[in-house]
């Protein structure tokens, strides 16, 4: 199976191809502390930060390379906010063209309005869930999607199931989508 894990953070999933802009590659490490299953993804969310261990690095979407039909899915969890509404366009579709047919693009999104309304007492987290926690250059939202933005997104491109469910527990509101090619 043909799986990759977009903007993995120092989460690095069992049985995925871990992909980001920066981290240790896996080969250079011989006991990997960050390797989990979906199911556990963040099970160690709040022990200290850890060195991001990946597969691969690329610059994303500018350095896609993957070919047409050929995966069989793609998962990005809290990450499509930090991406501005432009280059989520070229992403998705990237995604769309190199997902085989029946392949699943699995992500999620801050839900901002429950966000608003379950923080609302609480400004300085409500802040740093909608906008990031700027702990680096890579901890920024740079767009706000809502499930109306979202699907107007994914109906630039042909997919034929998209479903709106959960992706992996959080401790805070998110919005997860699953897109069937």
């Amino acid at each position: 199976m043909n799986r990759l894990h977009l903007c993995c953070g120092d989460v690095y999933l069992e049985d995925y191809i871990n992909i980001d802009t920066y981290g240790v590659l896996v080969s250079s490490v011989s006991d990997n502390p960050n390797k989990t299953t979906i199911d556990k993804y963040y099970k160690n969310e709040l022990c200290e930060p850890k060195l991001p261990i990946i597969d691969r690095q690329m610059n994303l979407p500018n350095e896609w390379d993957y070919p047409e039909n050929n995966l069989d899915e793609v998962l990005m969890i809290c990450a499509i906010e930090h991406f501005a509404k432009d280059d989520a366009i070229k992403l998705i579709k990237y995604i769309n063209l190199s997902l085989k047919p029946g392949g699943k693009f699995r992500f999620d999104f801050p839900d901002i309005l429950n966000t608003i309304y379950q923080y609302c007492d609480e400004p300085d987290y409500m802040m740093r869930l909608i906008y990031g926690s700027g702990k680096n250059e890579w901890a920024y939202h740079k767009y706000g999607y809502t499930k109306k933005t979202i699907v107007e997104l994914l109906n630039l491109y042909p997919w034929s199931i998209i479903e709106f469910k959960d992706i992996v527990n959080h401790e805070y509101p998110m919005t997860g989508v699953e897109a069937t090619k």
